[in-house]
Formats: structure tokens, sequence, C-alpha cells
């Protein structure tokens, strides 16, 4: 081959005038290529120079790092000095105080967990946030919060062995399933670096540092995790090297912590709930990008794992709001409480099935999917807790204000994903302290404890220092009248429907989140009944009103209870107090649904033919449009409307215009709905009259001088002379009146109550 032998001839013709000019020197031994005496040498060279980093220096070499940071690529050693080791292997006296004893793969990810990605000096660690460095004279971004950074260590892949039903994943052991998920780890680990302003920024103390890596804080210098920075930097050409007073081990996240707790202690009870809320999602580009895969070998699909109806991953390195962007991880962190098992039965026990005297579940097993969730959530936070936290109190991520005596602790731990505490109690949820509580913990209200969830009102439910009456209805109640019934669509992933049958309509009606919510808001009273008044009236948190009627033991909303849904047979509602004891109000047991009132102020008034005739003389009301020019959208009105004869005796129809419209402005009280149970104070409220006191700069409005009692209320002039007494009487006083929040509905769970009438047989002038 005439073509190859030439080539050839040119190759060695090319070797031979490169070894001519070369001779018999090293390229490299040649002066232009000699490292300057000025320049530093790389980072393990550096490092190799000093006389206290011996014992990390064979580390690297161990590792095979000593060749790879001197080499290439850009880093920050936090370099454990040699008295760090010594105290180290008295730690690990099975290495016999050799870093050669050490297994390699220990070994290396040893030395990994000490070095951090870039070339980071002691000013710059003290600089940074979210977005980059920060500016000092930024007010809004000048606080040093990204106090993390990531390490070259990195966690190998996680099998997780799985079930697979119908759609949902739930993981399990190796020994229950055959089937398993693959999951890639997405980040190297991050660490944390603490340093004197990280404290004031967070509002923390050095005690907090103190709790978690049983030190103190020296406020003179920055902490790399539990190991305190000794003397300035060392530059090297690719990087610094900070010497540390201590080894830093790898740090295990929520999930590898859970797995490997402290002798004498279990989590196995917050392992398994955890594993009911796997989501797998396969990765086709990280899949594809193995070597298996790109050399054509048998190869396993990579999965991203998800636990999204938690606060965040536990297995995950990346923290903050989105997990996807890397560099959230430098500023948030986040918290887990682990209560042990003995921990855990004592509270299944005690508060999930245990009777003690009430009906509960009848075993751990059959507490619903939504309940679980809200135990974890309870456990987890997404934000760090601290010393600082725990004596002041911190949410979890159920929302819930969690407070724990110190001496429930057993184990505390700075993960690299949160701060990890177990627990020897169970952190109680408020979804089973409060009102809502029979809810969760009765199996015979299941279906009022989806609608809750589903229309996630369960916030508004369980607030502290409410006094509520709740009003909910049992599974058999719903059942029988089909007034709200649970579809599942796949119970074993928890996804259903709530539907209620439409008695109008005569179909199945699937309730929206916000129907739903709706009905449920009606339930709920902001007071609770206390017999003041033979009639209570007690506004609920949909703005319409609940009324308790003592005399006739009925309950009801602002209009009659109604069978099943949009039905049409008025039925009798009676309440009856549960056992249980909540601590923000009452719940109790009702037959049937609470609905508001959908009686609008044109309606109210068609019936009051004299005084609407007289306000659209004065102009307050346009026969043509039918609409009110006085009523102000968001305000609450409270209309005493005299008798036909009271009118006509008073001779209102002979006033002029403007003196009409004084005298009928006198009737309206602005900015109060006032009942005739006494729950108002008594004294003067302002009409919508406008007071001749008034000036350019100033409107007064009269007032009206009204004392309320339980069932009656008095009027009286502005000299104290008495006009009325009003008795409460069904039909003829507080009639409520409504307005519609949303545009051409006719559900009358669109309403809120903004007025209320009351009629009276006299006149209210000045």
């Amino acid at each position: 081959m005439p073509g190859y032998k030439i080539h050839r001839f040119f190759l060695l013709l090319l070797v031979t005038g490169i070894v001519t000019l070369m001779g018999c020197t090293n390229i490299y031994d040649q002066d232009k290529y000699q490292h300057p005496d000025w320049l530093a040498g790389k980072l393990y060279t550096q490092i190799s120079a000093e006389e206290n980093l011996t014992t990390f220096k064979k580390c690297l070499e161990l590792s095979g790092y000593d060749t790879i940071i001197d080499r290439t690529g850009s880093f920050t050693v936090f370099a454990p000095n040699n008295e760090a080791f010594t105290h180290y292997f008295s730690d690990h006296p099975e290495y016999g105080g050799e870093p050669e004893n050490i297994p390699h793969e220990e070994l290396t990810n040893l030395v990994k967990i000490h070095i951090i990605q870039d070339a980071w000096t002691l000013n710059q660690i003290q600089l940074l946030d979210v977005g980059g460095w920060i500016d000092p004279n930024d007010p809004a971004n000048n606080k040093p919060r990204g106090y993390k950074r990531q390490s070259i260590y990195r966690d190998p892949d996680v099998k997780y062995w799985v079930d697979y039903q119908d759609g949902n994943y739930t993981i399990v052991d190796s020994t229950q399933s055959s089937d398993y998920r693959i999951v890639y780890s997405r980040s190297r680990k991050y660490v944390p670096i603490f340093f004197p302003e990280f404290f004031s920024v967070f509002g923390l103390s050095g005690e907090d540092y103190d709790f978690y890596f049983n030190r103190p804080f020296d406020n003179t210098t920055i902490h790399y995790v539990n190991a305190k920075v000794l003397g300035e930097e060392i530059f090297a050409e690719n990087g610094f090297i900070f010497e540390v007073d201590q080894v830093v081990e790898p740090l295990k996240n929520v999930e590898q912590v859970l797995h490997s707790p402290s002798p004498g202690r279990s989590y196995q009870y917050m392992i398994n709930l955890l594993r009911l809320f796997p989501d797998f999602r396969s990765d086709l580009d990280k899949t594809r990008n193995q070597p298996a895969a790109k050399a054509g070998l048998n190869f396993d699909t990579l999965y991203i794992l998800n636990y999204s109806d938690l606060p965040y991953n536990i297995h995950e390195e990346l923290t903050g709001p989105n997990t996807n962007v890397e560099e959230y991880t430098l500023r948030y962190h986040n918290g887990f409480l682990a209560p042990t098992d003995d921990a855990f039965n004592t509270f299944i026990q005690d508060i999930l099935t245990a009777s003690s005297g009430f009906p509960r579940w009848g075993s751990y097993e059959s507490i619903p999917r939504e309940v679980k969730r809200i135990i974890i959530n309870n456990h987890m936070t997404e934000t760090p807790v601290y010393a600082t936290d725990i004596r002041e109190g911190f949410y979890s991520g159920e929302g819930d204000l969690v407070k724990i005596q110190e001496d429930i602790i057993q184990e505390k731990y700075y993960a690299s994903n949160a701060t990890f505490l177990g627990i020897s109690e169970v952190v109680v949820p408020r979804a089973f302290t409060s009102v809502a509580g029979p809810v969760y913990l009765r199996p015979g209200y299941s279906t009022f404890l989806y609608a809750i969830e589903s229309a996630k009102v369960l916030p508004a439910i369980k607030k502290e220092e409410a006094n509520y009456s709740f009003f909910i209805l049992s599974d058999n109640t719903m059942y029988e009248d089909s007034s709200l019934m649970v579809y599942w669509k796949d119970k074993d992933a928890n996804r259903y429907d709530l539907k209620a049958y439409d008695r109008i309509n005569e179909k199945m009606l699937k309730m929206s989140s916000k129907l739903l919510s709706k009905r449920l808001l009606n339930q709920i009273g902001v007071s609770v009944p206390d017999g003041s008044a033979n009639k209570e009236f007690i506004e609920n948190l949909a703005g319409n009103f609940i009324v308790y009627d003592h005399i006739n033991m009925g309950v009801r909303g602002g209009s009659a209870t109604k069978y099943g849904f949009n039905g049409d047979s008025v039925i009798t509602n009676t309440a009856r107090e549960m056992e249980e004891k909540a601590d923000n109000g009452v719940t109790y047991e009702v037959g049937g649904w609470f609905y508001p009132p959908n009686y609008n102020m044109y309606t109210a008034l068609t019936s009051r033919v004299k005084f609407l005739e007289l306000m659209e003389k004065a102009g307050m009301y346009n026969g043509n449009t039918y609409s009110f020019n006085f009523n102000t959208e968001g305000d609450n009105y409270t209309l005493f409307v005299p008798s036909d004869s009271a009118l006509e005796e008073s001779g209102a129809d002979t006033l002029s215009v403007v003196e009409l419209d004084l005298f009928l402005r006198y009737h309206f009280v602005k900015g109060d709905l006032i009942f005739t149970d006494g729950k108002k104070y008594s004294g003067d409220y302002p009409t919508m009259r406008v007071d001749e006191s008034s000036t350019s700069l100033f409107t007064k409005f009269t007032p009206l001088e009204i004392v309320t009692g339980a069932d009656y209320l008095e009027v009286f002039d502005r000299q104290g002379v008495m006009l009325g007494h009003i008795d409460e009487e069904e039909g003829k006083t507080n009639v409520m009146v409504t307005s519609n929040t949303v545009d051409g509905s006719t559900s009358p769970f669109d309403n809120i109550t903004n007025a209320v009438i009351h009629d009276i047989d006299f006149v209210i002038r000045k």
C-alpha cells in the first residue's frame, strides 16, 4: 500500500525532527517552563508544605485526590490538622490510628466532604446570598444569608423497593417486593459554614450552634460544620486552604439519619409514614447518559423521587422553594422531628385508636391516609429548628405552632438537608386537639374529613385562641340524605371526588372546592352559644349567621334547614355536643346542613311597601333600575322599618324630599348588624343621617342610642326618651338580608349577610 508507506515516512521524519530539537532534555526542563519561585503551588502542593497537615496529606494520597486537586479545577479545602485526626482516631479505635486502615470508600468520602467547589476567601464565604454577592449598601440585598456551600461529595444512587397498585407507589422493604426504582442523586452534598454575622441575620446566637455541635462558637472566625477554622486562608494557584481543628464526617440527610439511629432508638413508624407518599418520575436524559446505556449494555431507568404531599423531599440535598434551582440551597434548610417508636406506640394507643370513652379508629392500619399525612407534616418544617426556635415556638409543615420541651429531645443532628431532632413524644397536630378533632379521630365522620381536606379549610377550623362552634354531620346522615358522598376514583392513590344529589335538578352534582368550602364555612360559628338569649345569632366564617334557638332546641342557618342538598322539605335540626373537649371551641353533631338566606335588599323591602315608596320619593331607591343608592358594597346595615300605620301617623309623606331623606336615613344604622340577642354593646350607633354639625372637612353621622338585651332592643332619641321597645319575633325581627358575591349565581352559598331588618311599630325622629 504505497499511500500507507508515504504517510509512515513523513511521520518518522516528524518524530526525528522533534527528537533532534529536544535532544536528550525533557521539554519541561527548559527554563521558560519552570515554575516561578514567587508563585504558590496548587492545593496538594501547598498542603504538603504544612507540617500540621501531614495526616490529611496522607489521606489525600491514599484516596487519589492528591493528584486531582493538584491538576485541574478550583476548590477550597478545609484541612483537619494532625490534632484533629488524633481526636478522630480516638473516636474510631477500629482504625488503629492510621489512615491506611480506613476502608478506601470511606476514606475517599471523608476527603471529599472537606473540599468544596470553587475558591472562596475568608471574606467571600461571608458575603453571599441566593442572588449572588450581597451589596452592603443595598437594603434589599445586604444580608449574607447564603451560608451553605456545595462539597465535592455525592451520595451514590439509591435503590428503592416499591409496591405499585392502581397507579400508586409505596416504598417497601426488599423482602416485600421484587420491583424497584433507582433514584439518582441530583446534587452533591451541601455543608453549612457558620460565621459571626450568620447569627444576627437569622436571629440566632452562638448558643444555637452549641446546641447541635456541642462546642461554643468562636465569634472571631468561621466554623465549617463542627470544625473551627484556625488562622487565615492559605493561598494556592487553584484555590484556598483552611486549617480546621476537627474532622468533619460526611453529613447524612434526613432519610439516612432515620435509617441509622443512635443505639437503642428506632424510627420505623416515621419511616413507614414517609413511605406512603412517594412520587417517582423517570428521567430519560439521565438514563440515556449512563455509561452502560451509551455502551449498549443493560441498564436501569433512573428516576427522580418527590414527596409532593410533604413539605420537602427527605432524601434530597437540594433545599428551598424550588429544588430545581440549586442556588436556593445556599440559604434554605429544613427541620425534622422524629418521635421514637416507643413514643409513637403511646400516641397510637392514647390518641388514635384507644377508646377513652370515645369512638376511635379500630386499628392504626385503618386510619385514613389524610390523617397520616397530617401527622408526618406536623413533624417537618421548612426552616431549621434551633434552640432559639424551641424556646419561642416554630411552625410545622402543617401550619401548626409547635412548642416542645427540650427535655424530650433524645438525639440532635445537623443533617445535610435539615436539622434533625429525635424526640420522646409525638407532636400532636392541632387538627386533633381543635374542634376538628372528632372529624379526624372518629371513623363515623370521614366524609366530613375528606370534605375539609378537599376544600382546604382546616387552617381556618383549627385556628388557635378561637372559640368556634363547629356543626358536623355524620357519615350515616349524609348517606341517608345524599347531601355529600365520597366517590373513590382510586382509593390506594387517595384520589376521590365529593358529590351531592341535587334534589331540585334531580342529578348528582360534583362539588367544586369553592362550593364545598362555602358549605363548610357556613357550619363554623365564630362563638359558642351560651344561652344568654332564647335565640342567639352566631356569625359564621362564611359571612352569614347560625341561629341557635334554645326554646325550640333547634339550630339552622339564616334560612330553614332542608332535607338533602337543594331539597324542599324543611326539617328540624338539633345539635348534640360532642364529648371531646377542644381547645378552640365546641363541636356539635347536627342532622342537616345550614343554608344561608337568599333574600336581597330589593326582595326584603318590596314586602314593606310604604317604606319603599318613601325611599323612592326621597331618591334613595330607583324603581326603574331596582337599585339603592345608599348600599355601599362591603358595608353592613341594621334597618328599623316602621309599619305602614306608623309611617302614615308620622306624616312622613308630607315631608319635603330633603326632610324625607333625613327622616329615612335615621332608620339605618351603618356598619353593624344588631340582633336581639344582646351580643352587641348598648350605646350610640352612627346612622346614615348626615348630622347638622358636619363641616366641609368632617362629615358626622347622627347617632342613635340603642339598648341591646336578651331577646329585645330599645331605641332612644337624642334626649334619652325611649322611642320604642322591640321584642324578638320570628319573621318580624332579625330578618337577614344578603348580597351575592358571584354575579349571576343563584346558589345561596354565594351569599353573604350584609343587613338585618327589624319591623317596628314606631318611627325614629331626632
